[in-house]
Formats: structure tokens, C-alpha cells, sequence
């Protein structure tokens, strides 16, 4: 049986693995891939240890959670696809286009996130004008995509907020 998402239990478990990132002086943001009622990994952005600019949290419980029930199969096509089918991404902070666009070629479920990237541009006193960032919300790149995802936004915002207060003091 598939458990109900969203869900405070994984929600609780990226807040506390952002918070694992942060005391290794990282952004605060935490991810989680879920299957069922069963996490399959979880992760923090670790750009500032890497230098690796691909390595957000959620590609870096994407790459985990792949590699832990290896997801190379066949499909009806005859060629392979790295599948995450059952899997919901659960985030910290709104997932880039990066993320997003990595959730839907992994053939995930759904997504759930916290805290919207507009917060995290405040808490850092940053503009569009000097951010890198693509400025493309998840909905809009999963209204244009197969398969469509489920979304759900602002789950626990308060909590991840909080996150973001964190790494401006």
C-alpha cells in the first residue's frame, strides 16, 4: 500500500538532513526519495564540499536512491531507462529546473517541497540580478513534460523557512 503523500514523517527527515548539511557548512536545503512508506536515500547540497554545481540535494538522494535499487531496466522500447517510478522527491526548498527536469527523466511520482526559492533569495539578501538561476518554477516545467509529476508546495514552509533563517546569521 502506497503511503499518502505528503507525509511530516519524510518532511521531518529532509529538515533534518538540511540541518546535517548546514553544520558541514553547506546550504540548509535537505532532500529525500521515498518509495511507499520506506526511504530510500537522503541528501544535502553539497556544492561548497564537491565544487561540483550539479550537486543539490535532490540530484545528490536521486543519485543515491538509483544506485541503491538500481534502476537500469528495459522498457517496451528495448532500451533502457533509470527509473524511479513509485518514488516521491521530497525537498527542502522548491527544486530548480535542474531537479525538476532530473525527477521527471528518473520517472518519479511526485514531489513535495517547503520553502519557495524567492525565501531563499531573501534570507541571502540576493535579486535575480545577482543570482545564477534559472527562473522557471517546477509547475511549469511539469505542465510541459511526460510523465507529469504530482506536486505539492509550501508542505511545512514554516519549519523550512526557518531553515534558510538559519544560514543567514
Amino acid at each position: 500500500m502506497e503511503n499518502k503523500h505528503p507525509n511530516k514523517k519524510f518532511m521531518k527527515i529532509a529538515i533534518a538532513t538540511a540541518l546535517k548539511g548546514f553544520k558541514n557548512n553547506q546550504y540548509p536545503i535537505g532532500a529525500v526519495v521515498v518509495v511507499g512508506n520506506k526511504v530510500l536515500a537522503s541528501s544535502y547540497t553539497t556544492l561548497n564540499i564537491t565544487g561540483d554545481p550539479s550537486c543539490h540535494a535532490e540530484v545528490n538522494a536521486i543519485r543515491l536512491a538509483s544506485k541503491k535499487i538500481n534502476t537500469n531496466k528495459k522498457i517496451n522500447t528495448g532500451s533502457w531507462a533509470h527509473n524511479l517510478e513509485n518514488a516521491w522527491l521530497y525537498s527542502t526548498m522548491e527544486s530548480c529546473t535542474m531537479c525538476t527536469s532530473l525527477a521527471i527523466w528518473a520517472g518519479m511520482k511526485g514531489m513535495v517541497y517547503g520553502t519557495d526559492s524567492e525565501t531563499f533569495f531573501k534570507a541571502n539578501n540576493m535579486s535575480k540580478n545577482n543570482a545564477r538561476y534559472i527562473f522557471m518554477h517546477p509547475y511549469d516545467i511539469i505542465k510541459n513534460s511526460n510523465p507529469k509529476l504530482k506536486l505539492y508546495k509550501g508542505f511545512m514552509e514554516k519549519e523550512c523557512d526557518e531553515l534558510l533563517e538559519l544560514y543567514k546569521k
